[in-house]
């Protein structure tokens, strides 16, 4: 998916809106991934995971590229939920318990 969130998206029902492209080159596959807020279309977080296009294993590559960006991008997540929950913005009832499932997905599938 290339671009950007366009005016006409409507994210109503989302605290945040996860977006990235994949790109296959000639030595490797490379996920670029962005947390962006959805009432702002502020980018959050940026992370980036590669690997190489020799392992012949298509579950594999998929499953270090998913893990690759989403422990960075959870990780985000969390601290913007905590911060949330500090000052009394929290996005929606307990997410911190959400977010911290989600690094604890990424991790294992690392």
């Amino acid at each position: 998916m290339a671009g950007s969130l366009s005016a006409s998206a409507h994210w109503t029902s989302s605290d945040f809106v996860v977006q990235g492209e994949l790109h296959g080159g000639d030595h490797s596959w490379d996920l670029h991934a962005r947390l962006i807020e959805a009432r702002t279309d502020e980018v959050q977080a940026v992370a980036t995971a590669s690997t190489g296009v020799a392992e012949p294993d298509t579950q594999l590559l998929q499953t270090r590229l998913a893990a690759g960006t989403g422990y960075t991008l959870a990780l985000r997540l969390n601290a913007q939920v905590e911060r949330g929950e500090h000052d009394g913005t929290s996005h929606s009832a307990s997410p911190a318990s959400a977010a911290k499932i989600v690094i604890e997905q990424a991790l294992a599938s690392n």
